[in-house]
């Protein structure tokens, strides 16, 4: 996870920080730490100390148990990794079955510590909430899964709820703090501000007052409200509900560059890096987080005079691109949920057609800045660093079932004839949905043809567990979300084997051998994911069923059938 965390999860890309990166670089190494656990409970400490009811002794043993328990949880879903089949996710093996009772008592634990603390104060809690929500139940592998119900699965996104609300809450407080402290920084210098911020403020939070005065914990304090806005809105667009933090109450602040006032001018001294400005005052610097504000602080964005980085490029260069990917990668899960809830509140035709042009003018983004390096990665996979194989896969994973996601949206206004007429007519004319849907879907079986064809003829020194090896997409801590890629690229190819006829085979752009191959990747992907989530093995036998019974119906005699075992044994 902490892999992940170090493209995800920087100063540089974390709309809410000052930018600086230096120690998120030395994460980029080979070396990297767990450097996000290390500051949440630096963070904890730190708070618990100045708290008005502290945590008693048994209180705070109970809060690292939970934080402990979550983790091995979680570290558990890769134990099964050496001893399952490809094509199922039950052994007979009795150290196997071993594994698989104990990952199911982990499990158990870790979410029975979490219900019994869901009203503790605590940041190692809400971090806990994070990990586990993330974290595969262990499932019944005798029982058949449908398509659909994957796609509807969610039974630890209560604990990413739970974490938000808290998290929300510590901002909500910590904004109150501020607007006490407002006056009194308005009122002195700068230098007598910095040199004792809170000298004055006796009647605020003491808890907030501590983080707002240390840099270190308010950025730890920052990345983790970011950490769970990035989870809780990407899982809001694959299960279609509001995100539990509103676009209004994770608006972002941009404090004003002392190098674009006038000489002389002086500005407001901003303590906590919360100040909010208006939005329409700001010129050419947005402040609406979900607005043009990711896409004007892409340090990477592609000027007109400007071409996009390629591979070959120097690591550091290849892990910056990347970084700065992933808030673009968030926001157009994001535009995906705006355009969600217009559809839920009926929302007039002006108003679809405008959220769809902002999550078009994202998606547009991506491909002028980010796509062609994600290409070149594909075309040099086995030449890449590990590290920087893992990233892009999973980064470029996660964009693509956006895409999707964003085309499944925009058919159903269309179908429902809300939109503009001749938006929608002109999207028909050119085939806007089909081929959104289907260029991603393609995209999604490169990235497995690419994580499971060529991984083993990496030139790159390992530098992952060997129960990482066989697939960089293994190292996705994500897991359902990555599943609910590969299904749903499945889904799209079934589609079309299903519509495909004997009078235009070889006309299509893609043969229907090339559409059965590109499905038999995402069912390899999902045997391979099964490795350390029973729903993806699960799903993933299901829909090598249907690739078998859809190709069955074109070619009758066995033919297709053999091709389809062949891809899945």
């Amino acid at each position: 996870m902490e892999n992940a965390l170090s493209c995800w999860l920087t100063e540089r890309n974390c709309p809410y920080s000052n930018g600086v990166d230096a120690a998120s670089r030395l994460e980029w190494g080979p070396d990297w730490s767990n450097r996000i656990c290390a500051r949440v409970c630096r963070l904890d400490q730190a708070t618990a100390a100045v708290r008005e009811v502290g945590l008693s002794a048994a209180e705070d043993k109970a809060a690292a148990r939970a934080l402990h328990l979550s983790i091995m949880a979680f570290a558990l879903q890769w134990s099964q990794n050496l001893d399952t089949n490809d094509d199922t996710c039950a052994t007979t093996a009795p150290m196997a079955q071993n594994e698989r009772s104990m990952r199911r008592e982990v499990w158990n634990q870790a979410r029975h510590a979490l219900q019994c603390l869901s009203g503790m104060k605590s940041f190692r809690i809400v971090f806990a909430n994070i990990i586990f929500s993330l974290t595969q139940r262990p499932l019944d592998c005798e029982k058949e899964v449908g398509l659909e119900e994957v796609l509807q699965a969610g039974d630890t996104t209560i604990f990413l709820e739970a974490a938000l609300r808290q998290l929300h809450s510590y901002r909500y407080q910590f904004s109150l703090s501020r607007g006490r402290n407002q006056k009194q920084s308005l009122a002195c210098t700068p230098e007598k501000a910095r040199a004792a911020p809170f000298e004055n403020d006796t009647s605020g939070n003491p808890e907030a007052s501590l983080i707002l005065a240390n840099s270190g914990h308010r950025d730890t304090l920052n990345l983790l409200f970011w950490l769970g806005l990035m989870f809780d809105t990407q899982t809001a667009a694959m299960h279609q509900r509001p995100p539990v933090v509103s676009d209004e109450d994770s608006e972002v602040s941009l404090v004003q560059s002392l190098r674009s006032l006038p000489d002389g001018a002086q500005r407001p001294l901003d303590l906590d890096g919360w100040n909010m400005p208006s939005t329409r005052n700001s010129g050419n610097h947005p402040t609406d987080l979900w607005g043009d504000y990711i896409l004007h602080k892409s340090p990477n964005r592609c000027d007109s005079h400007k071409e996009p980085r390629r591979w070959p490029c120097s690591y550091e260069e290849a892990a910056t691109i990347l970084s700065d990917g992933a808030p673009v990668k968030v926001l157009l899960y994001r535009r995906v949920t705006q355009l969600q809830t217009l559809v839920y509140r009926g929302a007039f035709p002006e108003r679809l057609e405008e959220g769809i042009r902002k999550a078009v003018l994202v998606y547009r983004h991506w491909h002028t800045t980010y796509d062609r390096f994600i290409r070149d990665c594909i075309a040099n996979h086995i030449t890449l660093p590990p590290r920087i194989q893992s990233w892009y896969v999973i980064l470029a994973a996660h964009w693509h079932l956006g895409a999707m996601l964003l085309a499944d949206v925009i058919e159903t206004i269309d179908q429902r004839q809300t939109s503009s007429a001749a938006e929608r007519e002109a999207r028909e004319a050119v085939g806007f949905v089909a081929t959104l849907r289907r260029d991603n879907a393609v995209a999604v079986a490169s990235l497995a043809q690419c994580s499971l064809y060529e991984q083993g003829k990496s030139v790159q020194p390992r530098q992952f567990h060997d129960s990482l090896a066989e697939a960089a997409f293994l190292t996705e801590p994500f897991t359902v979300l990555l599943i609910n890629t590969f299904v749903r690229a499945g889904c799209i190819f079934l589609d079309l084997i299903s519509s495909f006829s004997c009078s235009n085979y070889g006309t299509e752009d893609v043969s229907l051998a090339r559409l059965q191959e590109h499905c038999s990747f995402c069912v390899r992907a999902l045997m391979c994911l099964g490795r350390k989530s029973d729903l993806a093995s699960l799903v993933g036998r299901t829909l090598a069923a249907s690739l078998s019974f859809h190709s069955g119906e074109i070619f009758s005699g066995g033919g297709t059938a053999a091709f389809v075992s062949s891809e899945i044994d």
